[in-house]
């Protein structure tokens, strides 16, 4: 026991359905999409960047094979 009082939590929600139900009762609709612009952005560009990185890996392992192929 630490004294900050964190014995006593009682989550917020039990469940998704009453998450889902609870955020549009007390937000709205545009509460269920709170945070989603943000998380879009990230996977794109962390998405972008894994790409770039495959494609950069596999054109320098084809150009390697083409060298060492040679005559």
């Amino acid at each position: 026991h630490d004294g900050k009082g964190h014995d006593n939590l009682v989550p917020k929600y039990n469940g998704i359905n009453n998450a889902l139900k609870m955020i549009y009762k007390n937000e709205g609709l545009r509460g269920l999409y709170k945070g989603f612009y943000i998380s879009l952005l990230c996977q794109a560009t962390s998405m972008s960047v894994f790409f770039w990185q495959y494609a950069s890996l596999h054109s320098a392992t084809r150009l390697g094979r083409a060298v060492s192929s040679g005559p």
